[in-house]
């Protein structure tokens, strides 16, 4: 994750660039999307393997939502009858961001939906007195079991992270501009 915002930024700059044709827009939506499994894939839970035919139908269909949005919202906001021309502006620049929100999300899910089914490993707090005396005795922290429930927790907040992550560049330049 450290990598992810100065990666991104370069992604994000391309995404926002004014006037993209349609071949702009699905370059972009193809490079974000693929820096996101590669983001998505080295930061999941690695007690549940991700087998590649999994990784490879997930990107896909990350790269599918995020190009039918953006060229989808990019065709459907010039025609909006009842808006007035300065709300049209504004939406046309928040297509990107709607773009990368909701495939960032579906992406989350397909790459650690595994997570969710069978469950992540739940490990005991420890205090640094007890965490001490473990690392001396040469023993493992030993997992309490898997939960469903703390992968469902941990695979949401991972998602709304990416809606967030991307609010402040993506959509307080086009509000501001």
């Amino acid at each position: 994750m450290s990598a992810y915002i100065f990666s991104n930024l370069v992604v994000t700059a391309g995404m926002l660039t004014p006037g993209l044709s349609t071949t702009g827009t699905l370059g972009w939506q193809i490079a974000n999307q693929s820096l996101n499994v590669a983001i998505n894939s080295s930061n999941a839970n690695k007690s549940i393997p991700l087998s590649m035919s999994t990784m490879v139908q997930s990107y896909f269909l990350a790269v599918g939502a995020s190009c039918g949005v953006a060229l989808g919202l990019n065709s459907i906001v010039p025609r909006l009858k009842r808006v007035s021309p300065n709300t049209k502006m504004l939406l046309g620049r928040l297509v990107p961001f709607a773009a990368v929100a909701s495939a960032g999300v579906l992406n989350v899910f397909l790459m650690r939906g595994e997570e969710i089914r069978k469950g992540i490993d739940v490990f005991p707090t420890e205090t640094e007195a007890q965490k001490l005396k473990r690392e001396e005795a040469g023993l493992p922290l030993q997992s309490l079991g898997k939960s469903k429930k703390a992968a469902t927790l941990a695979v949401g907040e991972t998602a709304i992270s990416r809606v967030i992550n991307a609010t402040p560049i993506m959509v307080l330049p086009p509000l501001l501009l």
